[in-house]
């Protein structure tokens, strides 16, 4: 099952809008490509993670 901005985990709700279109995105992509190695609950863990990096960073970009 791919997420959507309208159907996504519980574990999404609470995120910042741009963190949780961004953990949708790395989620669908893992998801897609096939990544086994990882039960979905565990992918949606490591997607938010990835997801926060990636705003941060994108934040701290535009702050220099």
């Amino acid at each position: 099952m791919l997420y959507s901005e309208t159907s996504y985990p519980d574990a999404m709700k609470q995120l910042p809008e741009e963190v949780r279109r961004t953990a949708i995105e790395i989620t669908n992509d893992m998801l897609l490509d096939g990544d086994i190695r990882h039960h979905k609950d565990f992918i949606i863990l490591i997607a938010i993670q990835k997801a926060k990096q990636q705003v941060l960073e994108k934040s701290d970009l535009k702050l220099n």
